[in-house]
């Protein structure tokens, strides 16, 4: 007689074996692998990669899908830099060591390769020093490229310059497509101190100056993307013609937009390039900017505003500015307002658009132009002050520190400035002279802004910025016979 055979055993063993088979598969963490230590010959990555002395690699590094790179210790000089396609990703982690990128043939310092977007850069510490290629940005995207590119900045110190016509961080200059609109890169600092330049070139042979790029944003013809800032500390240059933090020169030609968010903890310093704003647009462009909280510095260049548009050439601007937080310095440059609109001249049509509900809020314009509103000659303005701490003052030569501009229309409505503020005159209100413009509020005085006799900042303004229409359309020419456009 057979024994009988145990059924709900032999079960239990196998459900039993099944388990454990599962969570050694699925549940118990492997042994995690040991990362490569980058050598002269680490060309290719893919994978972890960690820096444990001084190296050399001559050659443009590859990545390959997916690569985290930790600055464990010593430099790592990479004159070629790093290429991020639009497919791969790469994060950097670190403390003490270094990557040092400056010579790059072919693209981005870290980022994409000519005509080519970045793909995700993400950097969360070690010290990194990088110059884009010319027209490429030193992080983010190389040139003529129409959209695409993610920058994460979450830690660590960062010093990133553009190759001439491009931002230090975020999109390279858009020469061979400057008639098509552009989107532009996701740029994300949470943390981290970062300083960034817009990249200036020029060849002494053929005279070619290429000075178009913001310090954090857009490049010349291409948009800044958007541009977000939660935290850390960032100081943004702009080169000639861009905003130190928003777009480069141009984007009002192809409608490109840019768009900049500051929260938190920021702690933001940007300065414009000549005729750009401290952070919205480059000459000829157009930015929205928004500022939630934070501590902000922002001084326009020469016909910019401190922050919203840049000068104008010949075509349309504009900016819309809202602040709802936030402690906030902004001094327009020579023509522009604190808050509001760059210079305008006649051939073009500046405008702005600025709401203030809260925050504590320092605004100086420039010579001839308003602390809040519209810049020495710009169209129109519109100002709504509903709220926060404000302390307006007008540029030498203007008479109305909330105003529509020297010659400018558009309507200022403010009600949460005080009535002591208002009878004292430390702030005031109006349309600008000459103009359709028009103020009301409590006690303001209405119709301020230049009176007759102070128009003489504004024909030497007018002067310069005809001469500045000439170099730009020489210098678009010499761009494209650069890169092979026949010239008409």
């Amino acid at each position: 007689m057979k024994p009988k055979t145990d059924k709900p055993g032999a079960l239990r063993k196998y459900a039993l074996s099944t388990l454990c088979a599962f969570a050694a598969a699925f549940l118990i963490p492997a042994q995690a692998q040991a990362a490569t230590t980058v050598t002269a010959s680490t060309t290719t990555w893919s994978g972890d990669y960690t820096l444990s002395g001084n190296v050399t690699i001559s050659s443009r590094i590859e990545v390959s899908g997916t690569a985290t790179l930790t600055l464990s210790s010593g430099t790592l000089t990479a004159p070629q830099g790093i290429h991020v396609g639009s497919r791969a990703s790469l994060t950097i982690n670190g403390a003490s060591g270094q990557l040092l990128i400056n010579g790059v043939d072919n693209g981005a310092g870290i980022g994409g390769n000519k005509n080519e977007a970045c793909g995700n850069i993400v950097i969360r510490g070690g010290r990194i020093t990088v110059t884009g290629g010319y027209g490429c940005a030193g992080i983010g995207n190389g040139n003529d490229v129409l959209s695409g590119g993610s920058i994460t900045v979450s830690g660590g110190t960062v010093n990133a310059t553009g190759g001439g016509g491009a931002a230090g961080i975020g999109a390279g200059m858009n020469v061979m497509v400057m008639e098509r609109r552009s989107v532009g890169p996701t740029i994300t600092i949470t943390g981290g101190n970062v300083t960034a330049a817009g990249g200036y070139y020029f060849d002494s042979a053929s005279r070619l100056e290429a000075a178009e790029g913001a310090g954090i944003g857009g490049g010349g013809f291409s948009s800044g993307g958007t541009i977000i800032i939660s935290g850390g500390t960032v100081n943004a240059t702009g080169s000639e013609n861009a905003s130190g933090i928003g777009s480069g020169f141009g984007t009002a030609d192809n409608r490109s937009q840019t768009s900049v968010t500051i929260s938190g903890t920021a702690n933001v310093t940007a300065q414009g390039g000549e005729y750009g704003a401290g952070i919205g647009g480059g000459s000829d462009a157009i930015a929205s900017v928004t500022i939630n909280g934070g501590t902000v510095n922002a001084t326009g260049g020469r016909g910019g505003a401190g922050i919203g548009t840049g000068s104008l050439d010949t075509v349309s601007s504009s900016s819309s500015v809202t602040i709802t937080g936030g402690n906030i310095t902004a001094q327009g440059g020579a023509g522009g307002a604190g808050i509001g609109s760059g210079s305008g001249a006649s051939l073009g049509n500046s405008n702005s658009t600025v709401s203030i509900s809260g925050g504590n809020i320092t605004a100086t314009g420039g010579s001839g132009a308003a602390a809040l509103g519209g810049g020495s000659t710009a169209s129109s303005s519109t100002v709504n002050v509903t709220g926060g701490s404000v302390t307006a003052t007008a540029g030498s030569g203007a008479t109305a520190a909330v105003s529509a501009g020297q010659t400018g229309s558009g309507s200022v409505s403010v009600t949460g400035v005080s009535a002591a503020q208002l009878a004292s005159g430390t702030v005031t209100v109006g349309g600008g002279a000459n103009s359709g413009g028009s103020g009301s509020t409590g006690n303001a005085i209405a119709n301020g802004g230049l009176p007759d006799t102070a128009f003489e900042d504004s024909r030497t303004l007018y002067a310069w910025m005809c001469a500045a229409s000439l170099l730009c359309a020489a210098e678009a020419y010499g761009m494209r016979k650069r890169y092979g456009a026949t010239a008409e």
